[in-house]
């Protein structure tokens, strides 16, 4: 990764969001940051990580879950919004941990969060429904944030197989019906389970 920082720089610019390219559910896993700098890339304690553009996204994530047919998006408080001007007097790098300290007071809180719209059902729906036939994956979750900069701009910036479903309303039921599904279809030949082809 530092061998090509130059270019990774070059494409996607300070600050960087670092986190693990292993995400297994061990609290090493959880630890990710904020980089601004060539410096604070190389204070970086491993090199098995994945580089992303932050993004201001006025402190929401839309997290949409896939199971079957079934694709249900909720949003949640996110990381908060950084000021321009914030943003081009930080050095070395901050753990996410530590970037509530830098939130805009304007952010989202109380009944702004309840008057956040959420995206377009069509559009969650079509990029779920692209996403279930590229990966072969029928059981995901993906995370999407909309750019404050411009409100039509939507960033996937994780992507999940077999997530934990427990906080959408009535996970039994929607699960249950995609496995009983699944091995009716498993009956009648057409085997799928979690994946909806296999290339092997």
């Amino acid at each position: 990764m530092m061998k090509n920082s130059d270019d990774l720089i070059k494409k996607l610019g300070f600050p960087l969001i670092a986190k693990p390219l292993m995400a297994d559910g061990s609290e090493t896993s959880h630890k990710m940051y904020l980089v601004f700098d060539k410096e604070g890339l190389e204070k970086l304690e491993s090199r098995m990580i994945i580089m992303q553009e932050f993004v201001n996204h006025g402190g929401i994530i839309f997290k949409v879950y896939v199971v079957g047919d079934f694709v249900k998006c909720v949003k949640r408080k996110s990381l908060p919004d950084i000021k321009e001007d914030k943003l081009v007097t930080l050095k070395g790098l901050l753990p996410f941990s530590q970037i509530s300290n830098l939130e805009e007071k304007t952010d989202c809180g109380g009944g702004e969060f309840d008057r956040v719209e959420m995206p377009p059902v069509d559009f969650v729906e079509e990029v779920a429904k692209a996403m279930k036939e590229e990966t072969g994956i029928s059981l995901l979750n993906f995370d999407v944030i909309r750019d404050a900069r411009d409100a039509n701009r939507y960033l996937i910036i994780d992507i999940n197989y077999f997530p934990g479903y427990e906080k959408i309303p009535n996970y039994e039921s929607v699960l249950t019906d995609f496995l009983l599904n699944s091995m009716e279809k498993n009956k009648s030949g057409d085997v799928s389970m979690v994946r909806e082809h296999d290339d092997d």
